[in-house]
């Protein structure tokens, strides 16, 4: 599975639950959490340029929904 934004603990456990073995994101939530339950989560590692222009389209994106 690949996604934006780090899952959430709730995300990770439907996740685990589907039995998805990897996941790959761009922007981290948390940093010292690596598996959940058999379920691996990888960090894209992307330029730091890049990352903050991510960052700051979901900040904003969801800044908006509030």
């Amino acid at each position: 599975m690949v996604v934006t934004l780090e899952p959430c603990d709730m995300c990770k456990l439907v996740i685990n639950e589907a039995r998805i073995k990897e996941v790959y994101y761009l922007v981290p939530r948390y940093n010292y959490k690596k598996s959940y339950k058999g379920t691996t989560y990888n960090h894209l590692d992307l330029p730091t340029k890049e990352l903050n222009k991510y960052i700051e389209n979901i900040t904003s994106f969801f800044k908006d929904k509030r």
